[in-house]
């Protein structure tokens, strides 16, 4: 295996592997500047194509933000995969993209959300069946709306907190060109893991250039506690639908967006929304 490195791709990439900092959605939190220990995560990966002791592979540690970008395990195998994303990142292997797209308060808006994912009441052969985490298909309205309801109830009873969402909605996407079944197998095995512990409902849509999964999760878990997903959360999803994609032979990428020359701060936002789409902006050809 090879990689060739330009240094201006070594300058943009130091930096941007350690995590980002934590804020909760909407406040705008959150820094564009990378952390100063991220030129260490950087050395981490070229030093690991080098032979190395058994005694220092041994007595090493992971740092916690290696962890965080890596995964877990040994620092043999945080380096292994850090050499791994550097590839793939040097190939311009396609950017996963997971995104919050709404959240729904009350069993109407629940139930308005799965008939948009389902395609309800578009017809003979427009109609989708809705996956749920029991692993039943639902496909008649009636269903829809008791499953909503249900939702609804878990999520005002209990407790006299201030309640808030009953449900949060994101979408799974791929550029064009990604299989779809495969894109939604992955989808699937992603949400079953990552929301073990919750009710969720999936549906793949291929109305546009690019395939993408709606996947709608129930905010109060089995246990009656809420979640509220934060900025890291979406970079570890992003990294565990890419790992089910390349399960599946679909190569894909998960890495910061500094890592790949993009200061997202200072980006016009029809550029962010072509990238959402799947789309090349012409931005990016230049940078290649």
């Amino acid at each position: 295996m090879s990689f060739r490195f330009s240094s201006g791709t070594m300058d943009s990439m130091a930096g941007v592997f350690a995590p980002p900092k934590k804020y909760r959605l909407g406040t705008g939190g959150g820094s564009a500047k990378g952390p100063s220990t991220g030129g260490t995560m950087l050395g981490l990966a070229v030093a690991s194509m080098f032979p190395k002791t058994a005694s220092s592979l041994a007595t090493s540690r992971a740092s916690a933000q290696a962890k965080h970008a890596f995964g877990g395990g040994s620092q043999a195998r945080i380096n292994g995969r850090a050499v791994m994303t550097a590839d793939r990142t040097s190939r311009r292997v396609p950017e996963v993209m997971v995104r919050i797209t709404g959240r729904q308060h009350g069993g109407g808006h629940v139930l308005a959300n799965f008939a948009y994912i389902s395609r309800l009441g578009h017809g003979p052969g427009e109609e989708l069946g809705l996956e749920t985490s029991e692993g039943v298909v639902l496909r008649d309205g009636r269903d829809m709306q008791i499953l909503a309801k249900d939702w609804y109830n878990f999520e005002m009873d209990g407790d006299a907190r201030r309640k808030g969402a009953t449900s949060i909605s994101m979408i799974l996407s791929m550029p064009s060109g990604t299989d779809p079944e495969r894109l939604k197998a992955a989808a699937l095995d992603f949400a079953a893991e990552e929301f073990a512990n919750r009710s969720w409902v999936a549906g793949l849509h291929v109305d546009r250039d690019h395939p993408h999964v709606h996947l709608t999760i129930a905010r109060r878990d089995f246990d009656g506690r809420r979640f509220h997903p934060d900025r890291d959360d979406l970079f570890r999803w992003r990294q565990r639908f890419a790992e089910k994609l390349r399960e599946r032979g679909i190569e894909a990428n998960a890495t910061p967006t500094r890592a790949r020359g993009i200061d997202p701060a200072h980006e016009h936002i029809a550029v962010r929304k072509m990238r959402d789409k799947g789309q090349v902006p012409q931005i990016d050809t230049g940078r290649a």
